[in-house]
């Protein structure tokens, strides 16, 4: 069931070269002959889809999750867990994971790391709905946890929640986490996680963001050098850890809050 792009991508990491001899395209028949004369047949898997037209640059990225059981050198299998952000405009993608189940505090984390990534942010992130985000739907309107609302307090992009069971909200679909695991991390030894998120990040500079895009039939890594120009910086303050964002303050008899110099009005009657 191995791709024939990732065998393509294990060959440039073994032989440490940017470029190889030969075309994606001609290796992918080379393949497929090998395939023909050992018969060894490839499970069919559903290709993405899109439905509406490229968004102007800088202005909505997706955010995928997902997970796949690994093998460690022990023999024994270990669950990894998936986070994934493209910029819908150029497929510029970011890819994290992590040993443990996400929360909200590390799916904050995730956001920060991938913002640095990119440089910045877009204006606005698609998601489908997920427990980590929101936790209830309240006649239309989307009540997300606290964790979350409080960093979109501070970094301030607008979201669009892909309705639940409903994919056809999503319009333009790319399947990060599913193209990682089954170009990266299907059939890799999983040491470490740290050691793993870096090879991932190797693995995109290197291939899952340098080679051509079925779709546009454009390099990401190429349109993303100038969509970056469009995206909104992000500043160190929303780089810091909102895991805790509770502060606690004396109130004053007139009702006011003292924080770094300022004075903050508080609703009557708090005293």
């Amino acid at each position: 069931d191995m791709t024939a792009s990732q065998l393509y991508d294990w060959i440039k990491e073994q032989t440490g070269k940017a470029r190889l001899p030969f075309g994606m395209r001609s290796f992918r028949s080379y393949v497929c002959s090998i395939r023909e004369e050992y018969g060894i047949e490839k499970p069919e898997s559903s290709r993405q889809y899109e439905a509406v037209e490229d968004p102007p640059m800088g202005k909505q990225a997706q955010v995928d999750m997902g997970q796949i059981s690994l093998e460690t050198p022990s023999g024994k299998h270990k669950t990894v867990y998936g986070f994934g952000m493209v910029m819908s405009h150029s497929r510029h993608k970011f890819v994290l994971w992590q040993d443990r189940p996400w929360t909200t505090a590390a799916f904050v984390q995730a956001h920060i790391k991938a913002f640095r990534f990119f440089g910045g942010r877009p204006r606005q992130l698609v998601y489908d709905q997920d427990k980590v985000l929101a936790v209830s739907e309240n006649h239309g309107d989307i009540i997300y946890t606290e964790g979350f609302q409080s960093y979109l307090d501070q970094v301030g992009f607008d979201i669009f929640l892909c309705r639940g069971s409903d994919p056809e909200s999503k319009g333009r679909i790319e399947a990060v986490i599913k193209y990682a695991k089954n170009n990266f991390a299907k059939h890799r030894i999983l040491t470490d996680i740290d050691t793993f998120n870096a090879d991932t990040l190797a693995w995109l500079a290197r291939t899952g963001n340098a080679t051509e895009h079925e779709t546009t039939k454009k390099i990401p890594a190429e349109v993303f050098a100038i969509e970056q120009e469009h995206l909104i910086p992000v500043s160190e303050y929303s780089f810091a850890k909102p895991d805790d964002p509770s502060i606690t303050y004396q109130v004053r008899k007139d009702n006011t809050v003292l924080y770094r110099g300022n004075r903050y009005r508080v609703p009557l009657g708090t005293y």
